[in-house]
């Protein structure tokens, strides 16, 4: 598979539904395992440079695990809620910079999509590409309690944000990501002092 198809592959891979690790279209968007994406070649864009990527961030060394805020700790309905839109924050700052954040921390073995995600981040440091922007944002999110209060049902609307995936060096566009507003539900469960998710699954 070409250099191109593998990161088509891993970004389908990111798709938040747990079973839809399939696709190899180039383009294939973040939240979506089926879409392709298009397929043409905008002139190359100047990312901003709040996402600037310096030579000695691109690599594959862990960064230090950030301090999950007390809004995303507490052990309430609220809590598992932010929790939800804490971790997508980090994913999105490990897909710009590019980096192999400590995500571990917030996913559990279980959790399929996680582990997607920390791959995608290590297919672009490999091959020095990164997100122009956030790859997602999130409209909203609603947690109501499953089996008990030690573990929630977050539902959220996700943005899948119109970017371009660039060269890390070159800052040349590689691929491009189609907007689209897509529904899932994770599954948190308290661990410790915070949160970890142990299932994103889409919505029915």
């Amino acid at each position: 598979m070409t250099g191109r198809g593998k990161i088509a592959a891993a970004v389908s891979a990111a798709a938040l539904v747990a079973s839809g690790l399939a696709g190899c279209g180039s383009g294939t968007p973040v939240g979506d395992p089926s879409a392709p994406g298009s397929a043409t070649s905008p002139s190359p864009t100047t990312p901003p440079s709040s996402t600037t990527t310096s030579p000695s961030t691109t690599s594959t060394t862990p960064a230090s695990i950030p301090t999950v805020p007390l809004a995303a700790r507490a052990h309430t309905k609220a809590g598992a809620e932010a929790f939800v839109r804490f971790y997508f924050d980090e994913v999105n700052k490990a897909w710009m910079q590019p980096s192999v954040r400590n995500l571990a921390a917030y996913g559990a073995p279980t959790c399929k999509s996680c582990k997607a995600h920390r791959e995608i981040a290590a297919t672009l440091v490999a091959q020095k590409r990164r997100y122009d922007g956030p790859p997602s944002s999130i409209l909203r999110a609603n947690a109501l309690a499953t089996i008990d209060t030690h573990t929630y049902a977050v539902s959220f609307a996700l943005v899948q944000e119109a970017r371009h995936v660039v060269g890390v060096e070159t800052r040349k566009v590689l691929e491009v990501v189609p907007r689209r507003v897509l529904t899932y539900e994770a599954t948190v469960q308290m661990k410790g002092d915070s949160w970890i998710i142990r299932a994103i699954k889409a919505s029915v």
